[in-house]
């Protein structure tokens, strides 16, 4: 079943997101392009999602300018994306202060590594090194 789907406001940006599951919080950062209702309409990625939600709190989220969110003139920043995750984050669980959380970055492990006190692990799902 798809998760209703909520907007954080993140500077005069609203940024599209999805809660299900019950257990510790993982943020689960899209990849280059993203569409998060889109996500539920393929099979095999939906059964993975569910599978994910049996054992955590997921909060799936569109990057500014894709998918849901609102359309953006510029590349986002490093910067701009965090304040997006704290605002979802904070949206998602009003009640508390955004505590660590998982990450399951696609495409910005950074985000991940330049806030490590607001996270307790990282997992990379198809990652690459270069150089």
């Amino acid at each position: 079943m798809q998760p209703t789907t909520h907007y954080a406001k993140s500077g005069d940006v609203h940024v599209a997101y999805q809660v299900f599951g019950e257990g510790r919080d993982l943020v689960m950062a899209p990849g280059f392009v993203s569409h998060i209702e889109n996500y539920w309409d393929e099979p095999r990625f939906a059964r993975w999602l569910g599978k994910l939600g049996s054992f955590c709190r997921v909060i799936l989220f569109d990057k500014r300018g894709t998918g849901l969110s609102d359309r953006v003139a510029h590349l986002p920043v490093m910067d701009e994306r965090m304040d997006d995750v704290r605002a979802l984050a904070l949206r998602a669980r009003p009640s508390l202060e955004f505590q660590k959380a998982d990450r399951l970055p696609r495409s910005s492990p950074p985000a991940t590594l330049r806030g490590p006190n607001r996270s307790c692990s990282m997992a990379l799902l198809r990652g690459f090194s270069t150089g």
